[in-house]
């Protein structure tokens, strides 16, 4: 492989999303899948998008309402993570919205189970996560042909591609061993 900015292992939501935000930086990404496909387990995804929408004061929803909920829903004490789930939540819904807006409608909200507020964002036909995965693939394809004046791809697709051991040097990864 040529030298690249990162080798993503797995085509699922977070693999996705994770190069497609790096090829808009212009980086170039070598992504490895396992499978012949793309999408994981995130493509099951039936319920939504758990995020706090801070244009939609109608609700009273909040980040520290969300944090209150997941709290109090997972029954295990205060967490500082929860509060990055909660927080990041805000910008999630607004990316997933702008970046993926050609292909993607998040135009149903619900209140789901251990929510107070309706927070819950899904598309109105389809399972949220494949419609997800069908708008970072549509997204992510484009960066898969050639660049402009005959260049390089700034994408590499590996389908059917094992990651099978992280090379370092000292506490830094610095390739992939894959089959």
């Amino acid at each position: 492989l040529q030298a690249v900015d990162a080798v993503i292992i797995g085509g699922g939501l977070a693999g996705l999303s994770a190069a497609l935000t790096i090829l808009d930086a212009g980086g170039r990404v070598v992504l490895l899948e396992k499978m012949g496909h793309l999408g994981g387990n995130s493509a099951w995804a039936s319920s939504g998008v758990n995020a706090v929408d801070v244009n939609n004061t109608e609700t009273g929803d909040s980040v520290d309402v969300f944090t209150s909920d997941v709290v109090r829903a997972a029954g295990r004490g205060d967490n500082p993570l929860v509060r990055v789930l909660t927080e990041g939540s805000v910008a999630s819904l607004a990316w997933l919205r702008s970046r993926l807006a050609e292909h993607l409608n998040l135009d149903l909200v619900g209140q789901m189970g251990g929510h107070s507020k309706p927070r819950t964002h899904r598309p109105s036909s389809g399972l949220a996560g494949s419609a997800i995965i069908f708008a970072l693939q549509k997204q992510v394809d484009k960066y898969l042909h050639a660049a402009p004046g005959g260049g390089t791809p700034a994408l590499e697709l590996r389908k059917w591609t094992r990651a099978t051991k992280l090379v370092t040097q000292g506490e830094r990864v610095v390739g992939v061993e894959y089959k």
